[in-house]
Parts: C-alpha cells; structure tokens; sequence
C-alpha cells in the first residue's frame, strides 16, 4: 500500500493515529467482560479465578530483554551499547513500522483499546502516555500500572506505546533478534511491542526509557521498592531485583506504601514511577504476605497462574516467575502524595546463594557506591524468558541493570552525590541464604518475618555505629544485636558447621566479585575498589 508508508514529514505518532481505530473502555469491567468474552482462547485463556481475578496466560512467562532494541537518534552517544542495549537503525525502524501498520489494516477487527495515561507521580516530573493495545487485558494492564488522571492537556508530547501481539517479526526480514521485538524510539517517544504477551513488557519498556531520560535531568531513577514509616515519616528505599524481598518488604503494615517497582529521586524527594504493584506470587501465603494476599481479588490480574477445577489458585505450580498486577489503591495503606521526602535510609536486597552473607550490614559512603555498582544478587525464578536456570547468581548493576541503558557515570554520579547532599545511611541485607549454599542440607533461607525486623531496626534508627563488628571476610560491618532476631544469625561464620567451607565459600564469591568489577567498570575509582570485597 503506497499510502502506507511513513512520510519523513509524519511523526510516528501520527502515523499510528492514522492507521488504527481506538476505542475508549468506558470501565475496568467492561475491559474485563471484552477479556472473558473474546480472549478466552488460547493462547490468552482468559477466566475468572475463585478469588475474583482476572487470569491470563501468555505467550513468554517472563521479559525477552534479548528482543529489545533501542532506536538510534540523539541520545546514542550516551547510551551503554551492548548485548542487551541493542541499536535499531532509524531506517529499520521506519521500515518495521509500516509493515506494521500494514498489519493492521488488514486485520479483520484493526479495533485497539486506547487511554490517556501517565507515567510519574511528580507533576513536574509526569510524562503523558498514549497505550493503545490490541487485547482488552493489556489495556488494563496499562490503566492498574501506570497513572489515571484528566486526559491529558497538550503541554507535553506524550508517549505512545502500541501492542501488536499478532505481528510476527523475522529476524532475516526485520533484523531483530527472534519473533518479536521490544523497539524503543527515545526521540520519537514511540515503544513498540510486537509478539510479546507478558504484561511485564510494557512497564519494563517505559521503565528503560525513563532510566534513559530522568537521570540527564539530575533525576536517578532506580529499581526499588519504597514505603514511609506511618508514625514517624522515614523513607525508605528497597533496591534489588525480582524475588528478593521488594515487594513484600516494602508491602508493611506498619508504613504507608509509595510503590513496589521503579522510583525517581528528584529535588522535591522520592515519587513513584508507576501507579500500581506488580507482585511475584509463587509460594505465596497470607500469613506471610497479607497485604499482597488481600490485593489478589476482583479487578487483579494474575498472569500464569494454574487454577484447579474450582479455579482455585495453585500458588506452588507452574513457572516460578507467576505475577499479580493491581493498582495501588487495592493496598490498604498507600501514600497519597506526589512525592515523600528524600529517603532516610537506603536498602540493598540481596539474595545470597553461597549462604555467606550477614543478614545485615551496614556500608560506607564508598561501599555503597561498590554494592550499588555490582548489584550482586541470585537470579530468583528467572524473570526473564527462556532462562537455562531457575536460580544463578548474578550481578546485575544499579540492581537492575537491563533497564538501565546509559552509561555508568550518569547513575554512579548521580547516586553518589545524592547520598552526599542528603546523608543517607545504606544497607546491605541479605534474603537468601545462611549456614550453607542454596541446595545443601544445612542450607536455609532467611524467613520474610527475620528481614522484616532488621528493616523496622534500620527504619527506626536502632542499628547503631558502635555496636558494629568487623565480618574480615567480607570487609562487612554488622551489628552484634537486634531486636527479633537471633543473635547467632548476625554473623554467618556461627551458622556453618564446617568452617573451611564457609571460608572458600566467601573466597569463590568475592572472587566472583572481583572478576565482575574488573570486567564492568575497569576504571572505577580506587578508594570505592578497596572498599569493597577483601
């Protein structure tokens, strides 16, 4: 079709107006209704679960970080090009869209759902999002994860982002990496996904381009949980990746949640990236996460999640990586404000398989800037598709560091001179395990109830300076006591029977560390280096 094709005077925008009819759903439930009726077939299967749930299949159980593309423009010289940072020529772009929208028109219903959304709570800060999706389910996807407000007023270009599950790349034809394809346009403000039915996809791509944006206006974005203390008002930040305590952690009664994923610290203090939670839901129990638990009802999504013949949910079946998606307000106590203060302190989650880590530390300005860098943790029930391994270690810098594309200066400056300017007090906090590696028979985890009272210690201001005690084998300071938590615990040399063990353990790990560094940041500064791993 001649007239198809994109015009070097169209924006991309336009270009996808034009080519598209968009319909608003006037409600979640007629959205839901659509989902039932019509995305009942496989490979959606959309039902109804006992609890009230929306359940859905889709076609990768997790994010295809090796499928995304960043398109070429004004932003390539500061971009960390890689194997994840992949470049799209513009050219190839431009071509991929039109056999798009050529796509489209011949579909027999070329009907997408369509809102005026927002990405950021900071009004300063606040991005305008056009989601316009092929099924009713991402569109509510979209209306739970981002930010519902008045339709938007024109004084910023919005984003559009476009879901075609039914366009199939080929990678000969549309030089991508598979069948499908994450493309992110920075200068146009245009993210397509094609073939890639995880909800994840879309709040991963916006994330990337706000990681991308922000940080160039002094704003650090990070992958983090945050919440604020109901009595005496301290934020705090949990960085880490999937599986290691985000949600749950920052999911507490005893705080106001400001949100489980993406946050940006900017002049005014922390605001919320997103505007719902996206929680991991394999093994969960109310006991242990009541708040989540209680979340999981009408007007949720739970994506991947086997339902027996009563369409009960088996929450210990399936992939390892089931999700729930629910807008904020199905928490029972959330933040109400655009921003909360600047955070009082700062919590590095992570998710030790060798069992060697203290279950708490507390780390030096420079250290920080180490731990921040490396984003040690354990792959946890991959979140990402067509992973070899359930469980891997893994350094994953800034604790997220596939949504983070620039290079590495912009987010180690930026966080370093933020804990300056405000003096924050960070923490390392290990989820994982203890008296042996993940596997053994002496082997266990540390139990949800134990981190959550070493978070309300550092929340309150009980973990003192002077009650420190040098781990050598870590170059680690922990504290001698805590309240709620076995004393023996603190230090893990007490939890392994087999001492000579427990030191090769720490020697393959901080090898493992040394090796990362070495590779990722060759010129690190030397005083951060020698804070770091002995």
């Amino acid at each position: 079709m001649p007239e198809q094709n994109m015009s070097k005077k169209q924006s991309l925008t336009d270009f996808i107006r034009n080519h598209g009819r968009f319909k608003r759903a006037k409600s979640d439930i007629a959205l839901i209704e659509h989902s039932i009726q019509r995305e009942c077939k496989a490979p959606i299967n959309a039902r109804l679960a006992s609890n009230g749930a929306l359940c859905v299949d889709t076609n990768r159980t997790g994010r295809s970080p090796s499928d995304r593309y960043i398109v070429a423009g004004k932003y390539s010289s500061q971009i960390n090009w890689n194997s994840v940072n992949k470049e799209m020529p513009r050219d190839v772009f431009l071509s991929l869209m039109d056999k798009v929208m050529s796509h489209v028109e011949n579909l027999a219903e070329p009907l997408f759902f369509s809102d005026d959304l927002y990405v950021g709570k900071d009004s300063q800060y606040r991005q305008p999002l056009r989601l316009a999706t092929k099924y009713a389910w991402h569109q509510l996807f979209g209306r739970h994860f981002f930010i519902q407000d008045e339709q938007h007023d024109g004084s910023k270009k919005p984003w559009t982002l476009l879901s075609i599950p039914s366009f199939v790349t080929e990678p000969e034809r549309d030089a991508t990496h598979s069948d499908g394809v994450i493309a992110i346009d920075l200068d146009e403000q245009v993210i397509l996904i094609a073939n890639r039915t995880y909800g994840g996809c879309q709040w991963k791509a916006i994330f990337t381009a706000m990681n991308t944006l922000l940080p160039l206006e002094g704003v650090l974005t990070m992958h983090c949980g945050a919440n604020i203390t109901k009595k005496e008002g301290h934020v705090t930040l949990f960085l880490g990746l999937s599986g290691t305590g985000k949600t749950a952690l920052s999911a507490d009664p005893d705080c106001l949640l400001i949100g489980d994923d993406g946050h940006a610290w900017g002049p005014n203090g922390i605001f919320n990236i997103a505007g719902g939670c996206y929680a991991k839901l394999h093994d969960i129990t109310r006991e242990r996460e009541q708040l989540i638990w209680d979340a999981l009802r009408f007007g949720t999504i739970m994506e991947n999640v086997v339902l027996d013949n009563s369409r009960t949910p088996d929450f210990e079946t399936g992939p390892e990586n089931i999700r729930g998606l629910y807008p904020m307000e199905f928490i029972e106590d959330v933040y109400p404000g655009e921003h909360a203060g600047h955070p009082d302190a700062i919590i590095f989650l992570t998710c030790d398989m060798f069992g060697v880590l203290p279950p708490v530390a507390k780390l030096s300005p420079e250290q920080a800037a180490y731990y921040f860098a490396a984003g040690y943790t354990t792959k946890v029930g991959s979140t990402e598709a067509n992973s070899l391994h359930d469980f891997e270690p893994t350094f994953s810098a800034y604790f997220g560091e596939v949504f983070f594309p620039l290079l590495s200066k912009y987010y180690l400056d930026l966080f370093q001179s933020k804990l300056r300017e405000h003096h924050v007090p960070v923490y390392l906090v290990n989820t994982g395990w203890t008296g042996g590696p993940m596997g053994s028979p002496a082997g266990r985890r540390f139990s949800i109830a134990t981190s959550r009272n070493i978070v309300h210690a550092i929340q309150h201001n009980k973990i003192h300076d002077e009650d420190l005690i040098l781990l050598p084998e870590h170059n680690l300071y922990a504290p001698k006591h805590i309240a709620g938590v076995d004393e023996r615990n603190l230090n893990p040399l007490n939890m392994w029977q087999d001492q000579t063990a427990y030191y090769a353990a720490c020697d393959e790990l901080n090898q493992l560390f040394h090796t990362n560094m070495a590779h990722k940041f060759p010129d690190m500064n030397t005083a951060i280096l020698e804070s770091g791993r002995p």
